[in-house]
């Protein structure tokens, strides 16, 4: 059904590249019509040039207004390298459906989809992003979206976290996340973190809001979010005002540059699960997941990433469970030790060295963990 629909677009865009080849991207018939001759072209040439920056870091992109990188890390972190297809290979292409000005002469929205064609002859539409562009002075800057497109949503201080959210907040559910993030600040002695949380119902919503009309990964799953740490900011598309798996990561992230991982996300899951399921919960799905795959090498889906039932990797859960059994064990001492591990090598030989375990005990080690009672 949605390569059906996306034939005609293809058709009108791939008609208007031939049409026009001055730029890197081609242009849908009408996309300009809403401007004059000499925006549009300014306008136009400064967006192959930004599509040209935009893969490298934001502050060495002069198309990126340089007090917004300040305010704003990587504010494209999750439109980079989009063109390329990742596992299906398939390059796709910019095209530009429209460019509508939102304040004449100074402000417009600009939508761009990336499509491409498969080995197969199968038409792929990669995502169609919205980009705000912006006139400062004599020149056109590029800002991704979110800050238009939560223009009307509510905004509300609870303590350490600043909530921007569509329709209603859950204070008492806030008031719990301002408490998970003192704590973990406690715990690691540092400052605290103050972070802005995005509310959002579901990824639709969420990815909506960042400015994707749609993206492949959209609907894969009811639940989840993205972490921005370098501007504290949480990204939560799980309908709730608590996402303590990624606020973890701030604190992690910040005292251990440069950690491994393994460790990184499994002390994650140990605090503030994963995907909407407690670090307890996630034991069925590993159990489920061995017991239909008996003669599974543990270490390698382990150091792997492989993935269990509900899209969760296994690691996410085998290192929760081993971060829970050294803090009880051991202290919290201990697990900073474990954070000391830079890849992988360095992951087993710190294990080892707390616990004892060897690479060869590991598989009934995190067997034996899973089925703990």
């Amino acid at each position: 059904m949605r390569t059906i629909l996306l034939i005609p677009f293809v058709i009108i865009f791939w008609g208007a590249q031939a049409q026009i080849v001055k730029y890197k991207f081609s242009i849908a018939p009408d996309a300009v019509n809403m401007l004059d001759y000499n925006e549009r072209d300014s306008i136009l040439q400064r967006l192959d040039g930004f599509l040209d920056y935009k893969n490298g870091p934001a502050e060495q992109n002069p198309f990126i207004d340089k007090n917004y990188v300040r305010n704003n890390r990587n504010p494209f972190e999750f439109f980079r390298d989009i063109e390329n297809g990742g596992n299906d290979s398939v390059i796709y292409k910019p095209t530009v459906l429209t460019i509508l000005p939102v304040i004449a002469h100074q402000k417009y929205i600009i939508k761009i989809s990336y499509m491409g064609v498969s080995e197969q002859k199968t038409v792929k539409l990669r995502l169609i992003y919205t980009l705000i562009a912006k006139k400062i002075i004599d020149d056109y800057y590029f800002f991704n979206a979110i800050d238009f497109n939560v223009r009307h949503w509510s905004e509300k201080q609870v303590g350490s976290i600043h909530y921007i959210f569509p329709n209603k907040l859950n204070i008492t559910k806030a008031r719990l996340m301002d408490r998970f993030n003192r704590m973990l600040a406690s715990k690691f002695s540092t400052q605290l973190i103050p972070v802005s949380y995005y509310r959002c119902d579901d990824p639709e919503q969420l990815l909506k809001m960042m400015g994707f009309d749609y993206i492949t990964n959209m609907y894969l799953s009811t639940s989840g979010g993205f972490a921005q740490p370098g501007n504290n900011i949480i990204l939560a598309g799980n309908n709730s005002e608590i996402y303590q798996h990624e606020l973890v990561h701030f604190y992690t992230n910040k005292i251990f540059k440069n950690t491994n991982r393994i460790i990184n996300e499994g002390y994650a899951t140990y605090m503030g699960g994963t995907g909407g399921w407690t670090l307890e919960q996630t034991k069925l799905l590993a159990n489920k997941y061995l017991n239909q795959n008996l003669d599974c090498d543990i270490k390698k889906v382990f150091v792997n990433f492989d993935r269990v039932e509900h899209n969760i990797p296994f690691t996410y859960i085998a290192s929760g469970l081993i971060c829970k059994d050294i803090e009880t064990k051991y202290g919290f001492l201990k697990i900073k030790d474990l954070f000391q591990a830079e890849n992988d090598d360095q992951y087993f030989k710190i294990l080892q060295r707390i616990t004892g375990i060897t690479t060869k005990q590991f598989p009934d080690y995190v067997r034996h963990l899973i089925n703990d009672k």
